[in-house]
């Protein structure tokens, strides 16, 4: 984070007002992007080889339109290669592993490099960490960075960073103006407000929804005959996995 925050005081980003800090009173405002999650929705959508150009193109243009909102700061984030959550699952001893899928398209790993040279080529910081997935970099841009935060991303994990100075952005979709042939944005956001009052959920109580819940995508199974709607019961009513437990016990 450290680094990444050098990065960023430095103004190695698209949007030149990056240069000036909150000691010069100006209001900072970071997007931090998945690039892995777009990358992969391209690819499946049916891209295929003109993924990385497509998922260039539409960060640009997205990060054109949010500067005129007063975006200041741009992170795209990246997995690493090696990922520290395998290795904990397997000292564990756990029976299903984590993010067990089966091998990537070697054209689809082409298409990742690809996207982070055409990133970096275009001037934007692009982040990656060894061990660490891009949800871990968001994350931690939504906890330390010193102004407003909003994560591009669908993933729910990252909903536990909402908060008062963070967002997410769920998906810009574009069309174009019949008038006057502009491309106009569709912006989803989130708020962490918006995802309470949907959910009856509180961002911080998030993982502990989803470790009674289990996310398929990753390999978490959860506990065994509560689904969605249990777990959201139980941490309604219990305010998290442990008090839940605690409340079987007791009896």
């Amino acid at each position: 984070q450290a680094q990444l925050a050098a990065i960023v005081d430095e103004g190695l980003t698209t949007d030149e007002s990056a240069k000036v800090n909150s000691d010069d009173g100006v209001s900072r405002w970071l997007l931090a992007v998945d690039v892995h999650y777009y990358l992969h929705r391209f690819w499946f959508g049916g891209a295929g080889i003109e993924a990385a150009m497509g998922v260039s193109s539409w960060v640009a243009r997205t990060v054109e339109r949010l500067k005129e909102k007063g975006l200041t700061d741009v992170v795209c984030c990246f997995d690493s290669k090696t990922n520290h959550r395998k290795e904990l699952v397997i000292g564990a001893g756990w029976e299903d592993k984590y993010k067990d899928r089966p091998p990537k398209d070697p054209e689809l790993g082409n298409q990742l490099s690809l996207v982070y040279q055409l990133l970096e080529g275009a001037g934007f910081c692009c982040a990656k960490i060894d061990g660490m997935e891009a949800d871990d970099i968001m994350a931690s841009c939504a906890n330390q960075f010193d102004g407003k935060v909003t994560i591009l991303t669908q993933d729910k994990d990252a909903r536990q960073c909402l908060s008062d100075k963070c967002n997410m952005l769920l998906d810009v979709e574009w069309s174009e103006d019949e008038t006057t042939g502009d491309n106009i944005p569709d912006y989803k956001w989130l708020s962490a407000k918006q995802h309470t009052e949907a959910t009856g959920i509180r961002p911080d109580q998030w993982t502990e929804f989803q470790a009674i819940m289990g996310d398929n995508v990753d390999g978490i199974k959860g506990c065994v005959g509560i689904g969605e709607k249990g777990a959201n019961d139980l941490i309604k009513e219990f305010g998290s996995a442990a008090g839940a437990i605690q409340s079987a016990k007791d009896g």
